[in-house]
This record gives structure tokens, sequence and C-alpha cells, in this order.
């Protein structure tokens, strides 16, 4: 809303089209080094998510 009247156009964002450019060049150039693999544990290591996997885990099966 702009001056109590409802805005019926919209104004494409240049910051969002920058942001997926930017991203794609990250996700293109981007590696993972894990070392020797001695002490990798693929349920409590974190793989660049916000949580572990033993927790995603546990929580998909309260869903069911």
């Amino acid at each position: 809303m702009k001056n109590d009247q409802i805005i019926r156009y919209f104004k494409c964002s240049s910051l969002w089209s920058g942001l997926k450019k930017a991203m794609l060049f990250v996700n293109s150039n981007s590696w993972w080094i894990i070392g020797n693999g001695e002490k990798i544990d693929f349920w409590r290591d974190c793989w660049g998510l916000m949580f572990l996997l033993l927790i995603l885990l546990r929580s998909l099966r309260h869903l069911e």
C-alpha cells in the first residue's frame, strides 16, 4: 500500500538477479576438502546444513 491505496504494479528487483548470478559462481567454484577420511562421521558432521543429518532423520521420523 502507498498513501492508503493498493499498489497494482511491481518493479523488478536487481538485487535478486545479482544474487542468483553470485550463487551460480559460488556453487561452481566450491568443493569439499575432507582430509584423509579417517575422522568422517556422516551422521554427526556438519554438511553445510544448520543441523546434523542425525537430528534431521530423527525429526522426520516424528512426521510419520
